[in-house]
C-alpha cells in the first residue's frame, strides 16, 4: 500500500496542517463506506463549521435541479456515486426534462420500487408536488446557477454550436424551442427549470419576481459556477458529508475554444424584460444568498477550499488513475480537513467513470433498463410532436 502525504507549499495553513495531524486516527475508507465519521475535529468557531461527531447523520435525501451549463454534469455525477455508495433509493425520469398537461411525467424508483425515493439529481422541470409526491418528506433542494451572460455565451457557443452574438441578435435563434419536447433553448432556460410558467407567464416581470421570491426559500444549497469548489465545501459541511462524498472527475468540454466577446448591444438585449432578464433576477437572488452564508466569511473556510481544489485535482487525475493501472490503494494522510483516506479500486474506477458509464450503472442498480429508458423517451418525443401537430 503507497502513502501519499500532501505537501501544499504555498498555502499559509501548512504548518497547521501538520501539528494537528495527531489529532486524527480515523481512516476513510473511500468506497464503499457509510459509518465513517472521525470525531472531535474543529477548526473554525463558526458553528456547526468543519466539525464532524458521531451523532450525526449524513443528509441523504436530496433533490438537484439540474440546470445545463452550469457544472451540473459534475455535480449529477458526485450525487450519482453517493446514491450508489450509500445504497440510496433513487427517482429516475423517463424524461430528460420536460412534460406539461399533454405529456406527463414517468417516473421509475428504484432498487426498492415499493419506497418513496432519497434522491433524485437528473434534468427536470421543478414541481414540488409531484417531487412531494415521489420522493422521502424532508428532502433538501440543491441548484446550480450560472451569471446570465456567461451562461448564455456558453449554452449558444457550446451546446448548439451557434456564435452567441449571432444567437442573441436573430430572434429566430433566440427564442428557439426543442422541436420534441418544446423547451425553450436559451429564452428564461434556467427560469423554466427551476419551475416558472413560461408559456403564461414569460413575457411578465412581475410574475418573474414573484416566481424568484419564491423559489429562493426553497433551496437548501446553492451552487455558483464561478465558486464551484467553494459551492461543493458548503454542501459537505451542512449535509455531513466527507471528502470522499465531493471527489470528482471534472466533466468538461473536449477541444474547448475561447468563447467570442459579446457586444454591449447584445448584452443589454439579452439582459432586457422581454428577453433573459428573468434570469438576472434569479442569479442576483441566489448570488446575494451565496455571499450571506457563513461560511464564505470565515477566512479558514477559503483556505480550506484551495486546499481542496488541489486535493481534487491530484486524487482525480493521479492518484486514482495510479491506483486504477496497478490496482494497489493509495493511503492519503490526514490533515486538519479530514481524516486518512484510502483509495481503493472501487472507488477510483467509480471517480473515472465518464457521464454514460456512470448513468447506465446507476440505472441498472435501480432495475432500470437503459433501452427501455430510451424506447420510451422516444415514443414521447413522438407522441409530443402528434400533440403539436393536431393543435
Amino acid at each position: 500500500m503507497k502513502a501519499v502525504q500532501w505537501m501544499g507549499i504555498g498555502f499559509a495553513s501548512a504548518v497547521l496542517f501538520a501539528s494537528l495531524a495527531c489529532l486524527f486516527t480515523n481512516t476513510y475508507i473511500a468506497f464503499p463506506r457509510s459509518q465513517m465519521i472521525p470525531v472531535n475535529v474543529q477548526v473554525s468557531s463558526l458553528p456547526g463549521y468543519n466539525i464532524r461527531q458521531e451523532q450525526k447523520v449524513k443528509v441523504t435525501r436530496i433533490v438537484y435541479v439540474k440546470i445545463p451549463k452550469t457544472g451540473s454534469s459534475t455535480l449529477q455525477g458526485i450525487l450519482t456515486r453517493f446514491s450508489l455508495a450509500h445504497t440510496l433509493n433513487t427517482l429516475i425520469p423517463t424524461n430528460c426534462c420536460y412534460y406539461n398537461e399533454s405529456h406527463k411525467q414517468v417516473w421509475r424508483i428504484g432498487p426498492r420500487k415499493d419506497e418513496r425515493a432519497d434522491i433524485m439529481g437528473k434534468s427536470i422541470v421543478y414541481s414540488k408536488q409531484e417531487l412531494d409526491s415521489h420522493m422521502k418528506p424532508g428532502y433538501k433542494i440543491v441548484i446550480s446557477v450560472r451569471e446570465p451572460v456567461s451562461w448564455m455565451t456558453s449554452a449558444s457557443f457550446y451546446w448548439l454550436k451557434q456564435n452567441p452574438e449571432k444567437t442573441i441578435m436573430n430572434d429566430d435563434l433566440l427564442f428557439k424551442r426543442s422541436p420534441n419536447w418544446k423547451f425553450p433553448h436559451y429564452h428564461l432556460r434556467q427560469m423554466f427549470l427551476t419551475g416558472f410558467d413560461y408559456d403564461r407567464q414569460k413575457g411578465n416581470v412581475t410574475a418573474m419576481k414573484e416566481h424568484v421570491a419564491s423559489f429562493i426559500k426553497r433551496i437548501d444549497i446553492p451552487v455558483l459556477t464561478e465558486q464551484y469548489d467553494a459551492s461543493l465545501l458548503i454542501m459537505m459541511k451542512r449535509f455531513n458529508w466527507d471528502y470522499t462524498d465531493i471527489f470528482c472527475n471534472r466533466y468538461t468540454i473536449s477541444g474547448r475554444k475561447e468563447i467570442p466577446e459579446l457586444s454591449e448591444t447584445a448584452k443589454a438585449k439579452l439582459l432586457s424584460p422581454d428577453v433573459n432578464f428573468g434570469e438576472k433576477l434569479l442569479y442576483d437572488a441566489i448570488n446575494k444568498t451565496w455571499w450571506e452564508q457563513p461560511e464564505v466569511k470565515d477566512e479558514s473556510f477559503w483556505e480550506e477550499v484551495k486546499y481542496f481544489t488541489y486535493l481534487n485535482d491530484e486524487v482525480s487525475q493521479t492518484y486514482c488513475v495510479e491506483v486504477i493501472e496497478t490496482k494497489e490503494p493509495i493511503t492519503i494522510k490526514a490533515t486538519a480537513y479530514h481524516g486518512k483516506i484510502l483509495l481503493t479500486y472501487e472507488y477510483c474506477e467509480m471517480i473515472r467513470l465518464d457521464k454514460v458509464a456512470l448513468k447506465k450503472r446507476l440505472l441498472t442498480y435501480a432495475g432500470v433498463h437503459y433501452e427501455q429508458l430510451f424506447n420510451e423517451a422516444r415514443l414521447m418525443k413522438e407522441m409530443s410532436k402528434m400533440n403539436t401537430k393536431s393543435i
